[in-house]
């Protein structure tokens, strides 16, 4: 039920987007058009409209997900172990040093990524749209090495855009790896002290595991 009312309600946001949009560009002076590219202009409205999209019906649900998993995650292993539940969570301050930092990172990728779009689409409007100038004068080749150029910034930023991606997993499972060893040698500890049942122990160790499952 819930996706059907974000489904709605994020449709609903975008209609009245594109609306305001399309009102807004019609306002705009002959000189804005005359400095920035067509293509580069609809790259910009459908993949930042697109985006919210994506936000809207699926992100946000997720998010709500995912805090509401963290927070129940963390109070039923505070219930079971108070200690090894403080242990739990002490790397989750250095995952959050590491989200920021990545994000810095991360963030100048991917507007780069849609910047490398909005120019590959400018270039392929420009020359679909004068595709008869440009047999006339015979320019095919100089088209062909300005587009092929714009293509390999897109590549590119793309490529770098996965490598930030790829990189927080490995990260994430470090931690997570560190989380399961403290627990491991403190609960057993405490296993063998007649301090708490083995079934704890591993009941803590497969929360631990769903705890880390939203972040990554």
């Amino acid at each position: 039920m819930e996706t059907i009312f974000l489904s709605y309600a994020g449709q609903a946001v975008l209609f009245r987007m594109r609306t305001e949009m399309f009102d807004h560009l019609q306002q705009l002076s002959l000189r804005f058009f005359d400095n920035h590219k067509v293509g580069r202009l609809m790259s910009r409205v459908q993949n930042d409209v697109h985006q919210v999209q994506e936000l809207l019906t699926s992100g946000i649900l997720d998010i709500l997900t995912s805090a509401l998993t963290l927070v129940g995650i963390t109070i039923v292993m505070i219930m079971m172990n108070t200690r090894l539940a403080l242990l739990t969570l002490t790397v989750v301050p250095v995952l959050g040093i590491v989200v920021f930092i990545w994000q810095k990172y991360a963030r100048r990728a991917f507007i780069k990524v849609r910047r490398a779009i909005a120019t590959v689409n400018a270039q392929l409007q420009e020359g679909i749209s004068g595709v008869r100038v440009t047999q006339s004068l015979s320019r095919e080749e100089v088209n062909f090495k300005q587009f092929d150029t714009v293509n390999k910034a897109h590549l590119d930023a793309n490529v770098n855009a996965v490598r930030l991606q790829a990189v927080m997993m490995p990260i994430v499972q470090i931690l997570t790896g560190i989380a399961f060893s403290l627990v491991i040698v403190f609960g057993g500890y405490q296993v063998l002290a007649g301090e708490m049942g083995p079934g704890v122990l591993i009941a803590f160790l497969l929360y631990i595991q769903r705890f880390f499952n939203p972040v990554r």
